[in-house]
């Protein structure tokens, strides 16, 4: 399946893949569905994968603990708890964009007035 073509016919919307990449939300990359595509810029797919490597991040989930470690700063060396950081705030941006998924979709409003539209 061309996930691409699809995520464009379900979304109405065209876009310049050379700028966006369809990222797969639970990296089954056999799980094609629209809830589990979204369409990201390059630069911020780019960015999440390198961030989740570093961060030991597996998933879009975030562990509570993880939250705690970070407001405590208990016994974790700075570069970890600095990975995670960046990791937690380029996870908030890609959900921006899963958010603006459901607006081209008619589920919501563009909370974040995201665009593609240069």
């Amino acid at each position: 399946m061309n996930y691409i073509k699809f995520y464009k016919k379900e979304t109405n919307k065209d876009y310049n893949t050379r700028e966006y990449s369809i990222h797969h939300i639970d990296e089954d990359r056999e799980n094609n569905s629209i809830e589990n595509l979204v369409m990201l810029p390059k630069r911020l797919h780019n960015k999440y994968h390198f961030l989740k490597n570093c961060s030991g991040g597996n998933t879009l989930t975030i562990n509570p603990k993880i939250v705690s470690i970070l407001e405590s700063g208990c016994g974790y060396n700075t570069f970890a708890i600095n990975a995670m950081e960046k990791f937690l705030k380029c996870w908030q941006e890609c959900n921006e964009w899963c958010d603006y998924k459901h607006y081209l979709l008619g589920e919501i409003p563009n909370i974040h007035h995201l665009t593609t539209e240069e």
